[in-house]
């Protein structure tokens, strides 16, 4: 053979040699990529699981916030209007002689009451119920032994509720 033949052998031989020696560094470095993608893997997870709690979080808080807002809403705009259903309801108090006037402040009162019930909302504050902190505002106090003590004498301004909620205290005279 000659030397020509020898060294292309030879150097066909040394090719082989360093492509085995790069397909073993290739698996130390598929290795090493492995263990760094699963890592880089691991922590995407991590951060969607973060990502998604928080998500839900912010939903339920959501839904929390909008079935808050609207009873408060309502609570607001009635509280708005109880001065016309006041007006209204003294008005049906009035001896008033016109029977087409009268006929017209029944039909004012009774829309707003029908607002007021489609709307949930609850009228309180009756003579003869008992006083409660919570709902009526004392503005006069009597002494009577006809009633009993802490019973309401006379409703001077009707209180309404909104789901168990004082959207207005009732303003009453209670017998000591």
């Amino acid at each position: 053979m000659s030397k020509h033949k020898h060294s292309e052998k030879a150097e066909k031989e040394i090719k082989k040699s360093e492509e085995r020696a790069e397909v073993k560094e290739e698996k130390v470095d598929f290795e090493e990529l492995l263990a760094q993608e699963q890592k880089a893997h691991e922590e995407l997870k991590q951060q969607f699981m973060r990502i998604a709690a928080e998500y839900d979080n912010f939903r339920k808080r959501s839904v929390k916030e909008k079935e808050q807002i609207y009873p408060e809403a309502i609570s607001y705009a009635v509280s708005q209007f109880l001065s016309v259903a006041d007006s209204a309801q003294a008005a049906m108090a009035l001896d008033i002689k016109d029977s087409e006037c009268k006929k017209g402040i029944e039909l004012i009162n009774r829309s707003i009451n029908s607002a007021l019930a489609n709307l949930k909302v609850e009228e309180f504050g009756a003579v003869g119920d008992i006083f409660d902190p919570q709902k009526h505002n004392a503005v006069l106090h009597i002494e009577d032994e006809n009633f009993k003590e802490g019973e309401i004498v006379e409703v001077l301004q009707k209180g309404y509720l909104l789901n168990q909620k004082v959207i207005r205290h009732a303003m009453v005279k209670v017998a000591n």
